[in-house]
């Protein structure tokens, strides 16, 4: 039934930035990895129990997973850290066409500081929904230059919603979601 999902990785990522924020010093470019070429490489496992009745759709269940994260030379990066992501998610039915969720997620450095492209940044169509992508996200803002979103090394995160089907159009349901968000990103 695929209920148990396990997963080992190993990813490298080359990127080469043409354009860097000058609100973002050269002090804070050093710490948060953010140089050009740029090469990050980093070993993942992880592991999910998932007791819900659907993929896409769920509407009763749970589902709790969790995963690591151990970058630097020894594969073949350029940054030293480790980080972790665990992530639980709950769904109860309430009659026929109302469904309750929840999912609660987190993320924090082991150790070493994230490189940029592995930071945690909030805001967006997954956490803090209403809000722009990235827009509740630490911020560096240098030589008098709008804030610009360089994320942080602790993320926690809340999803409350309802679920309510209204009608079906050609055999989907039409309905709306009621949602309250919570979380914070710290460096």
């Amino acid at each position: 039934d695929q209920r148990v999902r396990l997963g080992l990785g190993w990813r490298l990522e080359l990127l080469d930035f043409t354009r860097v924020e000058d609100a973002i010093d050269d002090e804070v470019r050093a710490e948060i990895g953010l140089q050009s070429p740029y090469r990050s490489a980093f070993f993942s496992q992880s592991v999910a129990l998932d007791l819900r009745d659907s993929l896409l759709n769920a509407t009763s269940g749970w589902y709790a997973g969790i995963t690591m994260e151990e970058g630097g030379s020894f594969a073949g990066g350029a940054f030293s850290y480790g980080r972790v992501t665990p992530d639980v998610r709950v769904y109860r039915p309430l009659g026929d066409r109302v469904v309750l969720a929840a999912k609660a997620s987190a993320g924090w450095a082991l150790w070493g500081t994230l490189p940029i492209t592995r930071r945690f940044f909030s805001g967006g169509s997954t956490q803090h929904r209403g809000f722009s992508q990235r827009l509740l996200s630490p911020t560096s803002a240098a030589n008098d230059e709008r804030p610009v979103a360089i994320g942080g090394d602790k993320l926690v995160g809340i999803n409350l919603e309802s679920r309510i089907n209204i009608r079906k159009l050609w055999g989907e349901w039409l309905g709306i979601t009621l949602f309250v968000d919570g979380g914070d990103v710290e460096t």
